[in-house]
C-alpha cells in the first residue's frame, strides 16, 4: 500500500521505467500535486510524449523547464514534438537551444537535420552538414 508521497514517487518511476504509463500517469498526479519536482515532471512529459499525447507533454516538460532541470535534454523533447506536430519553426527553435546548451547537443543537431530533410529545407541541411565539418568546406574551396 502506497502511504507517503515517496511511495507513489517511486511507483511513478517504477511503473514509468516498465512502460505502464497508465499507473505511471495515476502515481505521478497525486506526487506532482503533493511533492513537485523537475524530474517528476520531466517524467511525466516523457510519458505523455510516449503516448502521443503532445499538448500534456509540453504542458509537464514545460513545468520540468520551471525546476530548472535538465534544461538541454528538454528542450531536445520539446522540439522534438514540435517536429512530430509539424511546426517546423518551434521545433528548429528549441533544438538549437538544446543545442547551445550542450546537453544532448549532438542529439540536438542530429534531430535538427531530420527535420531539415523532412520540411524540405536542402539549403540549411547543407549548411548544417558544412558546418559539421568545416575542413570539407575549405578543401572543396581551394579546389574550386
Amino acid at each position: 500500500m502506497l502511504t507517503s508521497d515517496l511511495d507513489w514517487e517511486n511507483s511513478a518511476k517504477s511503473f514509468f521505467f516498465e512502460k505502464d504509463f497508465g499507473f505511471a500517469e495515476y502515481c505521478f498526479k497525486r506526487v506532482c500535486r503533493n511533492r513537485p519536482s523537475g524530474k517528476l515532471w520531466y517524467l511525466r512529459g516523457l510519458s505523455f510524449k510516449f503516448q502521443r499525447l503532445y499538448d500534456s507533454a509540453l504542458f509537464c516538460l514545460r513545468r520540468a523547464l520551471a525546476y530548472d532541470y535538465n534544461q538541454g535534454l528538454i528542450m531536445y523533447h520539446i522540439g522534438s514534438i514540435f517536429a512530430e506536430l509539424g511546426d517546423y519553426e518551434e521545433a528548429i527553435f528549441y533544438l538549437e537551444k538544446a543545442e547551445g546548451i550542450g546537453v544532448s547537443g549532438k542529439r540536438a543537431r542530429i534531430k535538427k537535420l531530420h527535420v531539415y530533410l523532412k520540411y524540405n529545407k536542402i539549403k540549411e541541411y547543407a549548411e548544417e552538414i558544412v558546418h559539421l565539418n568545416p575542413h570539407k568546406e575549405q578543401g572543396a574551396a581551394g579546389v574550386v
